[in-house]
């Protein structure tokens, strides 16, 4: 698989579309980030219901990508965007499996990671400490920093390590109305041999998405909550501009090339 063809592929797609690619994608990236907040001011189990209704929203990028790659039918904000909503309860089926494999793999990893320091640490020390007034509170802000970057680069991971497998169950559930257990099943056949293509195409995007990634964790950490707010706004606009829009038109190129690939497995499925 050629990827360098595709990503240039992918580029003049999203040139040519990128003024109503950049909207609906901004549209879908408000919504994401309403619901998430409202879940984290509620906190508790809103904030892991948030997590799952959010997931299915992203959906609405790969249709939009789907009609510039087509040219089938003009993008609409409101239909692509609100993808997610309006076939929610088709779509949950695919995406609720996904993040609760993924949540699940998180736990497991943190649990692990945690009981290892932890094996490693003289608690009832570390506490004694902490009454006695040794550790300051700049420590412990910066042993809380570490926990929840440990915390942030497990997220990360598995999610990296599931899309390798789980790649092509959302474009299955688009292509072939497969979904739940079963698009999950069907993409892991697919992702055979074509794991590392998709990991030299996520490699294309690697800068730019880095990029917006610290700006996002160093805002979150030295801004204000309002002043982070518009912050948040203004990087998702980046990340959108940059690298987002044209990166889910590669990923939706890079799906119709494994099904050429393996026609007559797809076929079958």
């Amino acid at each position: 698989m050629k990827i360098r063809k595709l990503v240039e592929r992918s580029s003049e797609i999203f040139m040519a579309n990128r003024k109503m690619l950049f909207i609906v994608f901004l549209y879908i990236a408000i919504m994401h980030m309403l619901i998430s907040e409202i879940g984290t001011v509620l906190g508790g189990l809103f904030t892991l219901m948030a997590l799952f209704i959010v997931a299915p929203l992203y959906h609405g990028r790969i249709t939009a990508s789907y009609k510039v790659i087509k040219q089938d039918a003009p993008l609409d904000i409101r239909m692509d965007g609100l993808c997610g909503f309006v076939r929610f309860k088709e779509l949950f089926s695919t995406y609720g499996w996904i993040e609760l494999i993924n949540l699940i793999l998180l736990y497991l990893a943190l649990f692990g990671i945690y009981a290892l320091v932890l094996g490693e640490t003289n608690v009832l020390g570390l506490e004694a400490s902490l009454l006695s007034g040794k550790v300051s509170e700049i420590a412990l802000y910066r042993v809380v920093q570490i926990l929840y970057l440990i915390a942030l680069a497990a997220d990360l991971v598995i999610r990296w390590l599931t899309n390798l497998f789980f790649f092509a169950a959302p474009y299955l559930l688009e292509t072939r109305q497969i979904r739940g257990l079963a698009s999950l099943k069907a993409s892991v056949r697919l992702m055979r041999g074509h794991k590392r293509d998709l990991f030299l195409l996520q490699l294309r995007f690697l800068a730019p998405a880095a990029i917006c990634f610290f700006l996002n964790y160093f805002s979150a950490y030295y801004l204000s909550a309002w002043l982070y707010s518009f912050a948040g706004l203004a990087i998702t606009l980046l990340e959108i501009y940059l690298y987002q829009a044209q990166y889910q038109v590669a990923l939706v190129l890079f799906f119709e090339q494994i099904k050429e690939e393996v026609q007559d497995e797809f076929n079958e499925i």
